[in-house]
């Protein structure tokens, strides 16, 4: 991976996504010199406007009844010179015990269009769902243009405490329909990627880096919160998985990364390239 950047967030998992997300998700699209005055004055665009930083608010999709999350998305240029916009829409869920929106409860995909550089968006499309695969959750989108033309969606599936892995589905009509998943990683485990992580480097392999948390103590998958139980390892492992055949298939990067501090309570964890 040369001339790659490769970074890690060892920080505690509530500096970046727990406090955002039980508060009013703002998803923000920055359009900086484009933006022009005929955008800021339109009577159907947004009006929020950060002042100073040329940037607007172009979306704001906030929590309501029975859905307590909105987050973790990703944006792709499609070849009609629209926007197509896929996040994680959490939704209550009364067997889970917990808050309601942490990162292990109900959410589906959900998509939305914009075929005016951002102004207006269409109503959600639900793209895929938990129920589908007997799951808990699915969540953390990255969208990448694939060789042949299609779209890559990945995704995290969490089926359980057991085995959370990134799936990647494709879309050869820019969208509309999507085809059966692969599955990147083949051992069960509880493998993390973020959303937007995916690249593809100049040779046309595929990176998808990951962290792997650990089973501490002996549990069945119907736990409802090894997270919190720390049954599950906070403390993250860093592993990268490639593809040279467009992400058809998959291995494992020689080598992985830890930190070796006695007391971290993160270990590396939101590992990106």
């Amino acid at each position: 991976m040369k001339n790659k950047n490769v970074w890690f967030h060892p920080v505690r998992q509530p500096a970046r996504r727990q406090i955002a997300a039980w508060s009013l998700l703002r998803l923000l699209v920055a359009f900086h010199v484009v933006l022009t005055a005929t955008a800021a004055t339109s009577p159907t665009g947004p009006k929020n406007t950060s002042e100073g930083t040329g940037s607007k608010l172009m979306l704001d999709i906030p929590p309501g009844p029975g859905n307590p999350r909105n987050s973790e998305g990703a944006f792709l240029d499609l070849k009609d010179g629209r926007i197509l916009f896929i996040y994680s829409r959490f939704e209550d869920s009364p067997h889970l015990v917990g808050r309601p929106g942490a990162d292990h409860a109900k959410a589906r995909l959900a998509a939305r269009f914009s075929g005016d550089g951002g102004e207006t968006w269409s109503k959600d499309t639900i793209i895929t769902t938990p129920e589908e695969d007997k799951a808990m959750n699915v969540m953390d989108v990255s969208l990448l243009r694939m060789q042949n033309g299609d779209i890559g969606m990945f995704y995290n599936l969490r089926r359980s405490w057991l085995d959370l892995r990134p799936q990647l589905r494709r879309s050869s009509d820019e969208g509309l329909t999507w085809g059966q998943p692969v599955q990147c990683i083949p051992v069960a485990g509880y493998w993390v990627v973020l959303n937007d992580r995916i690249v593809r480097l100049s040779s046309g392999r595929l990176v998808l880096p990951t962290n792997l948390h650990r089973q501490r103590i002996e549990f069945t998958a119907a736990e409802p919160d090894a997270w919190g139980s720390k049954k599950v390892d906070s403390r993250g492992i860093a592993f990268f998985f490639l593809s040279d055949d467009d992400g058809r298939t998959w291995r494992e990067a020689p080598g992985f990364g830890t930190i070796s501090v006695p007391y971290t309570k993160t270990g590396l964890q939101e590992s990106g390239v």
